[in-house]
């Protein structure tokens, strides 16, 4: 591998970690102090005593504020702002919501949920910058995964061409190459979700990633053949279980278009990826003896790991990097991991088929 590719990633990185990251921090006071121009936070408080209870001073706080915004002449809303969907009426909830957050601070209290989310401070109307950046970076993980994949199947196939072909010696090899570009369009719908959360952008975000992760777990039951008495080396069997999966997915997403069940979308993707683990272990133990099983070791385990972030719920730092972001920054890396694995794994079918010929 040619060292000289990664010139400048280092820096690229550190430079989105940057503005993903801090610089909500320099916009957040501009935010909170914008709603002055049609709501005086102080003066509001002077009439509420904070001592009345926190909830009921931020609710009316809230309430008075948008209302003060929605009848009068709160800043005006860029252009970049309109061409991503905010209203006035949400402009005049965001706005508000980071005045009022701002004086409870000041007043000793705590940074509060917004029904049932974390305030993030927006930039250039992207609701949260730091989720956006790390999404890309994993949509960049998986298109150069994918890329490198193809690249290697490219190989092996000129390889293979007087002895069979790729398909004889590895035919998982197109299915497999499917998985990056899956993955890609899934982080766009997250990058998507991330920078204007509506309806459609959360659908899009939460059905695209539940889709991404059963055509990894079916790919992965595939190659290992698991479990054995599905007998999945048959195409018909192969076909049934695609449609299964097919049906499964389509009630999912028609249960959930009126109303996302997040715990039962939770309790989905987390068995999908415990499935997915388990038919990527067999198909190593199969091979106990392959020197580079580590890299599926490693990206597993460390994948559940950054999974874990997200039972850690905290507010914002600098107004952006959550537990949810944390874990979207955690992941590209460990993908780079498994699509290095699945070269491995190709490469040692190869090396099989190469050696079968030599011996005829």
């Amino acid at each position: 591998m040619d060292p000289r590719r990664w010139r400048g990633v280092g820096p690229t990185a550190g430079l989105l970690l940057v503005v993903g990251v801090a610089a909500p921090a320099a916009v957040t006071s501009l935010e909170a102090d914008a709603a002055d121009r049609f709501f005086n936070v102080s003066r509001f408080d002077a009439g509420i005593p904070f001592t009345a209870g926190k909830a009921h001073w931020s609710e009316r706080c809230l309430r008075e504020c948008k209302q003060a915004c929605l009848d009068g002449n709160p800043p005006p809303r860029t252009r970049i702002m309109n061409f991503l969907g905010w209203s006035k009426d949400e402009d005049c909830t965001y706005r508000c919501t980071h005045a009022c957050l701002g004086r409870d601070v000041q007043m000793g209290g705590r940074v509060w949920k917004y029904r049932g989310r974390w305030p993030h401070t927006r930039i250039c109307g992207v609701n949260e910058p730091a989720a956006v950046v790390f999404s890309l970076a994993n949509l960049a993980a998986h298109l150069a995964g994918s890329v490198q994949l193809r690249n290697a199947q490219r190989d092996a196939a000129l390889l293979l061409a007087s002895s069979g072909g790729l398909d004889e010696a590895y035919p998982h090899a197109e299915r497999l190459g499917m998985v990056g570009w899956v993955w890609s369009v899934a982080w766009v719908s997250s990058a998507v979700f991330h920078t204007r959360d509506n309806w459609l952008t959360e659908r899009l975000d939460y059905f695209l990633g539940n889709t991404a992760m059963a055509w990894m777990t079916y790919s992965g039951f595939v190659r290992a053949g698991w479990p054995a008495p599905l007998g999945l080396s048959d195409a018909k069997r192969r076909g049934g279980l695609l449609a299964a999966c097919v049906a499964a997915l389509a009630w999912h997403f028609k249960s959930g278009w009126l109303q996302i069940d997040y715990g039962r979308n939770m309790a989905i993707m987390v068995g999908l990826m415990v499935a997915h683990s388990l038919s990527w272990v067999a198909a190593a133990l199969s091979k106990p003896h392959r020197r580079d099983n580590w890299l599926l070791y490693v990206s597993m385990s460390l994948t559940y790991l950054a999974g874990a972030l997200e039972l850690f719920d905290f507010p914002p730092v600098l107004g952006s990097l959550d537990a949810h972001a944390l874990w979207h920054a955690a992941t590209p890396a460990l993908s780079l991991l498994f699509y290095a694995f699945l070269r491995s794994d190709m490469q040692a079918a190869v090396d099989a088929a190469l050696a079968a010929h030599k011996r005829d």
